[in-house]
């Protein structure tokens, strides 16, 4: 479906997110660009271009109806936190190999459990 599910153990955070950003999301995981590329592509193709990495992206908060996120991106000795959507940030994370964090307090104040 449309979800993006991140968890530790058997705590999940569950969020819904459109059809294009979950598709982009499993393109990213499956290494795969169909057709042309997305913006997601691009972004990375940027990124690289300019020896920016994305050192880690990190689920930070939700106010209720929106989850938040952080993209770390590092060039250098330079360092950027930039404001993202979740589904963007994972997108490109994916694409990137790059880490994604989650926030223990986000998992125990929202996660699901998983395990049955």
């Amino acid at each position: 479906g449309n979800s993006v599910i991140l968890g530790k153990d058997c705590k999940a955070i569950i969020a819904d997110t459109s059809e294009e950003r979950a598709q982009s999301i499993q393109d990213g995981l499956d290494k795969r660009i169909t057709g042309r590329p997305n913006t997601h592509d691009i972004f990375v193709a940027t990124l690289r271009s300019f020896n920016i990495s994305l050192d880690a992206v990190q689920l930070t908060k939700f106010d209720g109806s929106s989850y938040y996120a952080n993209m770390i991106l590092v060039s250098g000795n330079k360092v950027l936190n930039l404001d993202s959507r979740p589904s963007d940030a994972i997108a490109v994370a994916v694409r990137m190999n790059s880490t994604i964090l989650i926030s223990q307090n986000l998992l125990d104040l929202y996660g699901q459990d998983i395990c049955i």
